[in-house]
């Protein structure tokens, strides 16, 4: 009942700022400064970028929206993912070894959507503003340093948990979200700290190997 009642709370919102981003986006564009014009731009650009994502999402888990499959290259699924992170300093923060760029068989639009929050997140939570990601035949792995996290895994993945006392503003849907889509795609998600990071691993090889 609690979710139910947030996700009606999320769709009413993502409704109302609809109107007002547009309208920004418009007054944005009348501004003469170039270098002040396109920030603003890209500010409601980023916006509307993260309603449509919340919607995509909400459809998702309302059974609005089914997904679609397509044998599709890691790198592929990477570039659509720094697209929606929007970031200029990306290959300054995200070191990414691509070891072998695998076919996964993914809906591109929501799973793009997936790979973008577990970088997300993996940066709003290093220490030092930075993470790894590594790809290979049978999985990628996101990781950051930090400190060891104060609940088991199983608590950050529930909906609307993060956590405690920590400055990092959010709702606490990122990991939930992750785990979630994982399971509609069969994927195996798996955590693990090591030599003082954290470590997310998607499995999508064959699981009967």
């Amino acid at each position: 009942e609690l979710i139910q009642s947030r996700q009606l709370f999320l769709r009413t919102i993502m409704h109302e700022l609809k109107t007002p981003i547009g309208k920004g986006r418009i007054i944005s564009e009348m501004i003469k400064e170039d270098r002040q014009k396109e920030r603003l731009i890209a500010i409601f650009l980023r916006m509307d970028s993260l309603i449509n994502e919340f919607a995509k999402i909400e459809n998702l888990f309302s059974k609005n929206y089914n997904l679609h499959f397509k044998p599709s290259r890691f790198s592929a699924i990477l570039e659509e993912a720094k697209e929606h992170l929007m970031r200029d300093d990306f290959n300054k923060v995200v070191k990414v070894d691509i070891r072998y760029d695998a076919l996964i068989n993914v809906d591109m639009e929501i799973f793009s959507v997936i790979l973008k929050n577990l970088i997300d997140n993996a940066l709003k939570y290093s220490n030092n503003g930075t993470c790894e990601l590594f790809c290979c035949k049978e999985c990628f792995t996101i990781k950051n340093p930090g400190k060891p996290l104060a609940e088991p895994i199983e608590h950050y993945l529930e909906a609307f948990t993060r956590e405690k006392h920590n400055q990092v503003k959010g709702m606490g849907l990122g990991l939930y979200i992750v785990s979630e889509v994982c399971k509609l795609h069969n994927f195996d998600l798996i955590y693990f700290y090591d030599d003082g990071k954290h470590c997310f691993k998607i499995f999508f090889g064959d699981k009967e190997k």
